[in-house]
């Protein structure tokens, strides 16, 4: 395994991807961001919230290309991490692709899945 400085690196190149993003420039930020979610991976795991974190990124710079299927791949392997967060990103994807019951369903998954974390019963 990768440690420390492996890391580092990985954590920088997201930085780069992040700022190319909100530039628009998405081929830099895309490249960025699968370099560091290749080291991520090595080095932390598909499970660790950090590799997630830049997988979402991935995710949302296909969204912001209207690449909704590479968005939603993305999004979906999120979830199954354990990032519930983006449960609601899927769901608008899901209506942009006029897909309202999925959209639906995903909308209530993401509100049971808050009022579990506000500490309301199901």
């Amino acid at each position: 395994k990768l440690v420390g400085q492996d890391t580092n690196i990985a954590s920088s190149l997201y930085n780069l991807a992040v700022v190319f993003q909100m530039k628009g420039q998405w081929n830099n930020a895309m490249r960025y961001c699968k370099e560091a979610l290749k080291i991520q991976r090595l080095s932390l795991g598909d499970d660790n919230p950090v590799t997630s974190r830049t997988l979402e990124c991935i995710g949302n710079i296909h969204k912001d290309r209207r690449d909704f299927e590479n968005a939603l791949d993305c999004f979906s392997s999120c979830v199954s991490h354990g990032n519930f967060k983006l449960q609601r990103e899927i769901a608008v994807i899901y209506q942009f692709r006029g897909e309202q019951e999925k959209a639906n369903e995903m909308f209530f998954k993401a509100t049971l899945h808050a009022w579990e974390q506000l500490g309301f019963p199901k």
